[in-house]
């Protein structure tokens, strides 16, 4: 009986030891099993990341792109508006200087003809102005019309003669025939 009593406490602590170690066995491959979880987890968090920051990325080079045209825009818009001033500020002058000489002189018909000219010239820049806002809208009507050389000749020569004349220069203009 003893040697029965022993083999059955061999065998009792051999199955004890085969549980010990199916469980450290199970154990262990849980511990593995939540290592390789944790491990996708942080493989996808990763990939999200990378993602997101290729989509950061992206925007940053449309913003700074945008931001360029932006401040093209602003600088094409300053070049614009300091030609306009300098375009309606001459014929402003001319019409300035005028009515100056019109107050100082007898010769209504000649200043009144250049307060007329330099006021159709501004009036012309107006309504190229307002074309241009037009064509930013979508539409625009052109209207052709012939225009004599001539006039616009004596237009810049009459826009400037005030101008000459403070100097004491003699101004003319002449166009040919043909």
């Amino acid at each position: 009986a003893t040697a029965i009593a022993g083999q059955l406490a061999t065998a009792l602590a051999r199955d004890r030891t085969r549980r010990q170690d199916v469980s450290r066995l199970a154990q262990a491959e849980a511990r593995r099993t939540r290592a390789e979880v944790r491990g996708a987890a942080a493989e996808r968090e990763r990939q999200s990341a990378e993602r997101s920051s290729q989509t950061f990325a992206a925007l940053a080079e449309d913003n700074a792109r945008l931001y360029e045209e932006a401040q093209r825009a602003v600088r094409l818009r300053d070049e614009f508006l300091a030609i306009v001033s300098h375009d309606l500020r001459n014929p402003l002058w001319t019409i300035l200087m005028t009515a100056e000489d019109l107050a100082d002189t007898r010769d209504v018909p000649a200043a009144a003809a250049r307060i007329q000219r330099a006021a159709r010239r501004m009036q012309r820049l107006i309504e190229d102005l307002l074309d241009l806002a037009t064509i930013e809208a979508g539409g625009l009507a052109l209207r052709r019309q012939p225009l004599a050389a001539g006039a616009i000749v004596e237009e810049a020569r009459a826009s400037v003669e005030g101008q000459a004349r403070d100097k004491h220069l003699a101004l003319t203009a002449s166009i040919e025939a043909g």
